[in-house]
C-alpha cells in the first residue's frame, strides 16, 4: 500500500469512527474553553463586605475610595458576624472592618487601623484586593500624616512629599499589564496538541507494529491529516488569534517552525510509546501520565526553580518545557536558554527516531479483548463483587483504578512541596552608595523572600533577560540628597511581569522594606521637632492595614494548591476510571451494574482522598481547620456524581482507550472553570455553565472552604444541593440509557 492509500484511509477513519474524529477536535475546543475563561483579562468588581462601624467621614471615605477601586465590588454589611458567615458561605472575597474609635484615634495623633480579611485560598483574588486595599490605606494614611507634619512645622509640599518619602516605580518586562489572558494564551494551545499528537500516534496503526509491512511509513503517511489540521490551526492562531488577545508579537516564520518541532517531536515520541510498551491502551495509559503534569512542570504556573532539584531536573528537559523555553526567546521574554531550547527539542526528534527505526517489530493492536459482550446477571451483591474484579484485574483498568491515585498524588506533592519561591533574586543597582541606600539593602537581606544581588546597571539588565533574577531595583544617585531635603523619590523596579508569583512577591516585599523606611524618616523629623519618640512613633503613621491572610496565612501557592489537588485529581481518575469501566464491559450495562461501581468508586476514592486531608497535608504542614461532616457530604456527592458521569460517558464512547483519552481533555479546562484558578465573577456565562455540569466545581469550591475557611454544614448547602442535582440527572440519564438498552435487546430478539 503506498502513502497516498494510508491517507485515505486515516482520513475514512475520522468519518467511520467519531471517538478518532474527536480527538482530532478536543484540542481545539479544550484551547478555546480555557481561553474563555480568562476572557475578562484582569481581575474586576470582586465582592468585597464593608462593616463600618465608626460611621465617621473618614470611615465614609475609605469606603468611597474602596467603592472605586477597579478590583472591589463594596457591598455593606450590618456587623462582623454577618460578614463572615458570608464570606464562610463564598458570597465575599474578603471583609474590610471599619473599627468605631477610628477617627478620634487619627485625630488623636495615634495610628488607627482597618481590619482587612482576605480568602487567600486564591492568591490570584487575594493578591489583587491586597494591592487594592494596601494603596487606598496608604494614599489615605499620607494624606492624614502630611496634615502631621505640618503641624509640626514642615511646609505644604515638604509634608507632602515626605507622607511618602520612599516608593516603588514599577515597571513590568514582557506583560506590563498582568494580563492573565496573553499571558498563557501562548502555551495553552500547544499543550493540548502534544497532548492530542501523543496519544494519536500511540494507537496510529490500526493493526500495531507487528501486522504493518512497512510501520514507520505508514505511521508517517497517516500522520499527515492529523499534521495538515494542525498545522493549518497553529498558522491561524499565532497569526491572527494571538495578536488579538495581546500577546507578544513574535515572527511568524521562527514560530512555526518551533510548532512543527513540537509536533514532530510529539509524533514520534508518542509513537514511540506504542511501539516499546507494545500495548496501545497501556501506552495511552502511560501518555497520559507523561502529558497531563506537562504545563505545571513547565514553569508556567509555579516557578520551575522552587521544586525540589529531583523534579526541576525531570522537568526541564521534557517536550513542552524546551518549547516554552524557546518561544520566551522568541518573543522577548526572559528565560536562560532560548537556543538550548531548540536543540533539546531536536533531540528529541532524533532520539524517538531512533528508536523506531531500530529493526524488529514490536506493538500490539489498537483495540485489545478487554470488553465482555456477553450480558450478565444476578443482584446487587453478584455485581459489587464481579465489578470489584473488573476494576482490580481489567488490563489498563487497573491501572487507572489501583496505580494511578498514587502516581498523581505523589509527582503533584512533590512538585508543590516547596510551596512558594524563598530568597527571589534580585539585582540592586546602588548608584547612591549612600548610608540610606546601604540600610536599604540590608533590609532587603533580611527579608524572607529576597535575595538582593550587587550589579551594574547593564550586568543586571542582562541577568534579568537571562532569567537570572527576576527584577532589578535602581536607586537613584541623588536618593540620599533628595531625603534631606525632603522630597520623595520613586525607585525604579524592573520586574519580570511574565511570572505573575514572583512578581507580586517581589512587588509587595520591597515595598513593605520602603515602607518601613519612610516611617522611620517621618518618625526622625517629628522627633527633631521635639515630639516625644512615643508620639513621634505614633504620628508618623496615621493609617495601617491590619491584614489577615485567611485560610493560607502564609499566602504560599503550595498551600493553595496542594489541597485542591486531592479533589482534582480524584475527580479525574474517577471519571476516566468509570468511563475506561463502562466502555470496557459493554455486557454489564444494567443500573445495578453502574451502582455497585459508582459505590465501589466513592469508598476507594473516598479513602484516598481521607489520606490527603488527614495525613499528607498535615505532613506538608499545610494549615487546615477542616469540617468533617460537610467534607463526608461533599465527597459521598462529588464521587457518586463523577462515576455516574463517566459511566455514561464511557456507555456514548463505547472503547475504553478513547473513552480515557478524551477524558483526559477535560482536566484543565474544568479545573479552571471551577473558579479555583480564576475568580467565578469573571467568567463568561458560557463558562460558567460548562463548570456547572459537572461535579468539580461545586465540590471544590465548598471542599476548600470547608477545609480552610472553617465553612460548616448550613455553610456548604447549595453545593451540596447542586451536587445532588448533578448526582441524580447523571442516574436519571444512565437509568434510561440502561432501559433503552434493555428494550432495543429485547426488540432484535
Amino acid at each position: 500500500m503506498n502513502s497516498g492509500s494510508w491517507i485515505r484511509q486515516e482520513l475514512r477513519r475520522w468519518l467511520a469512527d467519531p471517538t478518532r474524529l474527536l480527538l482530532v477536535v478536543a484540542p481545539l475546543a479544550a484551547t478555546a474553553l480555557c481561553l474563555l475563561v480568562y476572557s475578562a483579562r484582569t481581575v474586576r468588581e470582586l465582592p468585597v463586605a464593608v462593616v463600618d462601624q465608626d460611621g465617621s467621614s473618614l470611615s465614609r471615605t475609605i469606603q468611597r475610595d474602596l467603592d472605586a477601586a477597579p478590583q472591589i465590588q463594596v457591598i455593606q454589611v450590618a456587623n462582623a458576624d454577618e460578614a463572615m458567615d458570608g464570606f464562610r458561605r463564598g458570597r465575599f472575597r474578603a471583609v474590610a472592618i471599619l473599627p468605631e474609635g477610628m477617627d478620634r484615634e487619627v485625630r488623636m495623633g495615634r495610628t488607627a487601623k482597618v481590619v482587612f480579611w482576605r480568602d487567600a485560598t486564591n492568591p490570584m483574588a487575594a493578591n489583587q484586593l491586597y494591592s487594592a486595599a494596601a494603596t487606598i490605606v496608604a494614599t489615605e494614611g499620607a494624606r492624614l500624616v502630611a496634615g502631621r507634619l505640618m503641624a509640626a512645622g514642615l511646609s505644604m509640599s515638604q509634608a507632602k512629599e515626605m507622607a511618602m518619602p520612599l516608593r516603588t516605580d514599577p515597571r513590568g518586562f514582557s506583560n506590563p499589564s498582568l494580563d492573565y489572558l496573553s499571558n498563557f494564551a501562548p502555551g495553552l494551545f500547544p499543550v493540548f496538541l502534544q497532548m492530542a499528537l501523543m496519544l494519536a500516534a500511540g494507537s496510529m496503526l490500526p493493526h500495531g507494529w507487528k501486522r504493518s509491512a512497512r510501520p514507520l511509513r505508514e505511521l508517517l503517511a497517516r500522520s499527515v491529516p492529523w499534521l495538515a489540521v494542525y498545522g493549518v490551526a497553529a498558522i491561524a492562531y499565532y497569526l491572527f488569534v494571538l495578536p488579538r488577545l495581546g500577546a507578544p508579537t513574535v515572527a511568524l516564520v521562527p514560530m512555526l517552525a518551533l510548532v512543527a518541532m513540537l509536533l514532530a517531536a510529539s509524533l514520534l515520541c508518542g509513537a514511540a510509546f506504542g511501539r516499546l510498551i507494545q500495548s496501545p491502551v497501556k501506552a495511552g495509559q502511560y501518555l497520559l501520565a507523561f502529558n497531563t503534569p506537562a504545563f505545571p512542570l513547565s514553569g508556567y504556573t509555579f516557578p520551575e526553580w522552587a521544586m525540589p532539584p529531583l523534579l526541576q531536573a525531570i522537568a526541564r528537559p521534557l517536550p513542552f518545557s524546551l518549547f516554552v523555553d524557546a518561544y520566551r526567546g522568541l518573543a522577548g521574554w526572559a528565560t536562560d536558554r532560548p537556543v538550548a531550547a531548540w536543540w533539546g527539542l531536536a533531540a528529541w526528534i532524533a532520539v524517538t527516531l531512533a528508536i523506531l527505526l531500530v529493526p524488529g517489530k514490536g506493538g500490539g493492536e489498537e483495540t485489545e479483548p478487554v470488553s465482555r459482550p456477553a450480558p450478565v446477571t444476578g443482584g446487587f451483591a453478584h455485581a459489587l463483587r464481579r465489578e470489584f474484579r473488573r476494576l482490580t484485574r481489567t488490563p489498563g483498568l487497573s491501572t487507572i483504578f489501583l496505580v494511578a491515585p498514587a502516581l498523581y498524588m505523589a509527582l503533584y506533592g512533590a512538585m508543590y512541596v516547596g510551596k512558594s519561591e524563598q530568597r527571589i533574586p534580585l539585582a540592586v543597582v546602588d548608584g547612591s552608595n549612600s548610608a540610606i541606600s546601604r540600610e536599604i539593602s540590608v533590609a532587603l537581606s533580611a527579608h524572607p523572600f529576597l535575595d538582593p544581588i550587587p550589579m551594574t546597571g547593564s550586568d543586571a539588565r542582562l541577568a534579568l533577560h537571562r532569567n537570572e533574577i527576576r527584577g532589578v531595583l535602581e536607586m537613584p544617585r541623588d536618593m540620599d540628597a533628595r531625603i534631606r531635603r525632603r522630597e520623595a523619590t520613586a525607585i525604579p523596579l524592573l520586574f519580570v511581569a511574565d511570572r505573575f508569583l514572583p512578581a507580586n512577591d517581589l512587588q509587595r516585599s520591597i515595598g513593605e522594606v520602603l515602607s518601613s523606611f519612610g516611617a522611620r524618616e517621618r518618625f526622625l523629623i517629628l522627633q527633631a521637632k521635639g515630639i516625644a519618640p512615643g508620639s513621634a512613633r505614633e504620628r508618623a503613621t496615621a493609617l495601617s492595614l491590619d491584614d489577615r491572610a485567611l485560610g493560607n496565612s502564609a499566602e504560599t501557592y503550595g498551600d493553595f494548591m496542594l489541597p485542591l489537588l486531592g479533589i482534582l485529581i480524584l475527580h479525574q481518575i474517577c471519571l476516566v476510571g468509570s468511563a475506561f469501566a463502562s466502555a470496557a464491559s459493554a455486557g454489564a450495562h444494567r443500573f445495578v451494574d453502574f451502582a455497585a461501581r459508582t459505590m465501589l468508586s466513592t469508598l476507594w476514592y473516598g479513602g484516598w482522598l481521607a489520606l490527603w486531608v488527614g495525613v499528607a497535608l498535615p505532613a506538608l504542614s499545610v494549615p487546615l481547620e477542616p469540617r468533617i461532616l460537610p467534607l463526608v457530604l461533599l465527597s459521598i456527592l462529588g464521587f457518586a456524581g463523577a462515576s455516574l458521569l463517566g459511566s455514561f460517558a464511557g456507555m456514548l464512547i463505547g472503547q475504553p482507550g478513547a473513552a480515557a483519552q478524551l477524558l483526559a481533555f477535560t482536566s484543565y479546562p474544568l479545573f479552571f472553570a471551577s473558579g479555583s484558578s480564576w475568580p467565578r465573577e469573571m467568567f463568561p456565562t458560557a463558562v460558567d455553565w460548562f463548570g456547572r455540569i459537572a461535579p468539580l466545581s461545586p465540590w471544590i469550591t465548598a471542599g476548600n472552604r470547608a477545609m480552610r475557611l472553617d465553612a460548616g454544614l448550613s455553610q456548604t448547602l447549595p453545593e451540596l444541593a447542586h451536587l445532588g442535582i448533578l448526582a441524580a440527572i447523571w442516574g436519571l440519564a444512565l437509568w434510561a440509557a440502561c432501559r433503552f438498552l434493555s428494550w432495543r435487546s429485547a426488540r432484535a430478539s
